[in-house]
C-alpha cells in the first residue's frame, strides 16, 4: 500500500512539472493549446489527489500496525488468568459517541467493573502522586493506543523491576481493571489498575 501510495505522488509530482512545462510551450508536451494542457494535466492531479486522499489513511494505519507488531521489544508482565476482558481501544471509541451526562453515568455504572486488555506504545514513566487518579498504586505507565488516546496503567510495588525496564516507545500489552474513562477533547484517558 505504501509503494502504491508513493508511487502516486511521484507521478502527480511528475505531472506538474509536465504541466508548467505544457503551460510554456505546448507542443513540447504534444498538446496544441495551454488550454488543453490545463484540462488534461489538471483531470490528473484530480485524480492523483484522490487516489492520495484514499490512500493515506490506511498506510498510516499499516504503519501503525507494523510498529505494534514488531518494530519494538514487546513487554508483558506475568498475567494471570481473569474474567472475560474487553479491548480498551474499543471502550474508549464507544466511551467517545457519549454525551458528558452520558459519560458521568457510564464511569459511576463501571468503575471497577470491567476487566480490560490492550497493546499500545509507552510514552512516560513515573512514580504516583497525590493527584494520581490510583494514588495507592506505585507506579503510573502511559501508553499511547490508537486515535491518539491513552491508557494510564497503575502498578504496585511488586511490578518495580518490571516498570523500571520499560522505555519511551517499548510496546507494551497489559491487562487490568478500568476505573474510568476521561474525555479530554481531543483524545480520551483510561485508568486502569494492573493486577
Amino acid at each position: 500500500m505504501q509503494y502504491l501510495l508513493a508511487i502516486v505522488v511521484l507521478g502527480s509530482f511528475l505531472c506538474l512539472v509536465l504541466m508548467v512545462i505544457g503551460l510554456a510551450h505546448p507542443s513540447a508536451v504534444g498538446m496544441s493549446s495551454r488550454r488543453n494542457v490545463l484540462k488534461v494535466y489538471l483531470g490528473i492531479e484530480f485524480v492523483c489527489l484522490v487516489l492520495i486522499v484514499t490512500l493515506v489513511p490506511s498506510s498510516i494505519q499499516r504503519t501503525y500496525d507494523l510498529l505494534i507488531e514488531g518494530c519494538a521489544q514487546v513487554r508483558s508482565p506475568k498475567l494471570s488468568p481473569e474474567p472475560e476482558y474487553r479491548d480498551i481501544a474499543s471502550i474508549l471509541d464507544e466511551f467517545r459517541l457519549l454525551t458528558n451526562l452520558q459519560q458521568k453515568q457510564w464511569n459511576e455504572d463501571n468503575e471497577w467493573k470491567i476487566w480490560v486488555q490492550g497493546r499500545g506504545i509507552v510514552t512516560n514513566v513515573k512514580e504516583t502522586g497525590l493527584l494520581s487518579e490510583i494514588p495507592e498504586m506505585a507506579y503510573e505507565v502511559t501508553v499511547e493506543v490508537l486515535n491518539n488516546d491513552r491508557v494510564i496503567l497503575f502498578y504496585n510495588t511488586t511490578h518495580k523491576q518490571f516498570v523500571l525496564g520499560l522505555n519511551r516507545g517499548t510496546v507494551l500489552e497489559f491487562r487490568g481493571r478500568l476505573r474510568r474513562v476521561r474525555d479530554w477533547g481531543f483524545w480520551r484517558s483510561a485508568y486502569v489498575r494492573v493486577e
